[in-house]
């Protein structure tokens, strides 16, 4: 993970001056286009050299084009033995939020090459971070998980990475329109009708064959910020799927974060194209696909849903949980392992025995954290997210405690367990569909709340694990490694408990924020590599899952 450092702000650069209320103010006359593309460059730049100042080109020309005192200053600000981080992704991703939503008032009275742009750039980048972030934060003690994800979201630590649309994007998008077919059956011709008429397209394919043409290209491409060819044949599909940017989009009044991380490609007032943001394409292709289907096609009527809420609420147990979830670890069925599926209130979502000692109670959780509580920032209402799906009412940790109550007995003869309770493992496992739930800590926080319900069953089994948290995404990369290993799923997460409890240790004998935020790693975080995970070649993850799913495509 990224090293933790302070981030160089307006004050700690130019020690008594007053940091600008208005830092946009500062770039004034110049065309915000440009700097938008200017900011963007910076931003993928850093990300794809590690936030290693001293190699990255983008800083090099900041620094090249700042006057000389100002241009050493800066260099002894990045490479002293307590070197600051130059800007996080986050807040620059702050600053063209701001600069689309100034693009309706640009007025251009300066030239690029006027000598002050990079040095007013720079000015911009320094004011920002001083109101967004708290660098003191680095110097507390670290007591609680509010403080520690205050940190984690400071610091830009957790993001959704391409790599998750390298590996998966593609195949698990398939799998939503196979979901489409088998579940809508003949109604799936008017669905693919109703998208024709609202789009001017002729297939919902479109959406993902568009995506994946562009992530090719981008791929090929090399550029910090690469431009499409106007050739280009998917050009032609991105407005009517609401995936571009431009003056118009960005004057809308609604107009937000949400909305310009969904939207990954920005056209100029001139029509070139330009590729913003790859790093959201698996989310893109999850989570706006779902606003395409409420808005593009009348997939509302054939589901029978109410609104945008009532559309995910059916995804999630239609989808994540009976076809996506429900195939992948039916497939995990064979000698010595055995799967029971229910919507019973005794048993959970789907329990897994293994050799009639080990006892995986699943619980699927299909919610997401919503893109406020990182955009600003707020660890509050990151904690209200966690509490209200994970900890408090009657999901999550109470879902599980009543699911491994009733193991204890089994007085419905619902598991038919060969063997007596107090020879089983148990191991409580919810498995999110939200990648943000794998943000550092949230197990760890969940764990604890859940520590104290499950101690009451030590008496009553052979062990009862700590609760795991995993993504949705694991069983999808692995799926075939865990068919060919029964033992892997309980090795692995027997051996992320060992070193969360290491790592504890470790902390309270260091007590740096760096040991603590290893202790609080994610289980998908840990599991890389280990006994394979994460490794398989794309290729192989299509073929697995094109045979699991029975999917009718040609390769």
């Amino acid at each position: 993970m990224k090293r933790l450092t302070p981030v160089l702000d307006y004050s700690t650069f130019y020690p008594g001056h007053q940091t600008p209320k208005e830092p946009l103010e500062i770039i004034k006359g110049y065309d915000l286009e440009m700097v938008v593309l200017t900011m963007i460059g910076l931003r993928n730049s850093l990300d794809r050299n590690r936030y290693q100042h001293q190699k990255d080109g983008a800083v090099e020309n900041i620094i090249g084009n700042l006057p000389p005192e100002k241009a050493r200053r800066l260099k002894a600000f990045l490479g002293s033995g307590h070197s600051f981080t130059f800007v996080q992704s986050a807040v620059i991703d702050k600053i063209v939020l701001d600069l689309f939503k100034s693009l309706k008032d640009n007025q251009i009275t300066r030239e690029l090459n006027d000598g002050q742009y990079e040095q007013r750039i720079f000015d911009v980048l320094l004011s920002y971070n001083e109101h967004y972030y708290d660098n003191g934060i680095l110097d507390r003690s670290f007591t609680n998980h509010e403080l520690m994800w205050t940190l984690v979201m400071m610091q830009g630590v957790s993001r959704v990475s391409k790599v998750d649309f390298v590996r998966t994007g593609l195949i698990k998008h398939l799998l939503m329109l196979d979901f489409l077919q088998k579940s809508l059956g003949a109604d799936f011709i008017a669905l693919q009708k109703s998208f024709r008429e609202r789009t001017g397209l002729e297939t919902i394919y479109f959406f993902i064959m568009s995506l994946r043409h562009i992530f090719d290209f981008l791929e090929r491409s090399g550029a910090l910020v690469p431009q499409l060819q106007r050739q280009d044949s998917s050009l032609s599909y991105l407005e009517p799927m609401e995936l571009l940017i431009n003056k118009k989009v960005a004057s809308e009044e609604n107009f937000n974060m949400g909305m310009m991380l969904s939207k990954p490609f920005f056209e100029t007032s001139a029509g070139t194209i330009y590729v913003i943001d790859h790093r959201n394409f698996s989310l893109i292709s999850e989570r706006a696909f779902m606003y395409l289907l409420f808005y593009k096609t009348n997939y509302q009527k054939l589901a029978g849903f109410k609104n945008m809420n009532g559309l995910l609420a059916h995804f999630g147990k239609k989808y994540y949980e009976e076809f996506l979830m429900g195939t992948l670890l039916r497939s995990l069925e064979k000698q010595g392992v055995r799967l029971l599926e229910s919507d019973d209130i005794f048993l959970a979502d789907f329990t897994l025995i293994v050799n009639e000692t080990e006892v995986f109670v699943f619980e699927i959780k299909s919610v997401a954290q919503h893109y406020r509580i990182f955009d600003e920032q707020s660890a509050e209402e990151l904690q209200k997210h966690v509490d209200k799906n994970y900890v408090e009412g009657k999901k999550g940790i109470s879902q599980l405690d009543r699911y491994i109550t009733y193991i204890k007995q089994d007085d419905k003869k619902l598991l038919q367990i060969r063997n007596s309770s107090h020879k089983l493992n148990i191991y409580p496992v919810i498995i999110c569909t939200d990648p943000k739930a794998a943000t550092y800590g949230i197990n760890d926080y969940v764990g604890q709340k859940a520590d104290e319900v499950f101690s009451k069953f030590e008496a009553d089994f052979k062990k009862v694990m700590p609760l795991t948290m995993i993504q949705a995404d694991f069983f999808v990369d692995n799926i075939s490694l865990l068919s060919k290993d029964k033992t892997m799923l309980k090795k692995l997460i027997n051996e992320y408990h060992y070193f969360l409890k290491r790592e504890k240790q470790r902390f309270k004998k260091d007590g740096t924020s760096q040991n603590l935020i290893r202790s609080m790693t994610s289980f998908d975080q840990y599991a890389i590599d280990k006994f394979g995970a994460f490794t398989l070649p794309q290729e192989q993850i299509y073929y697995d899952l094109k045979e699991i799913f029975q999917l009718n495509i040609s390769d």
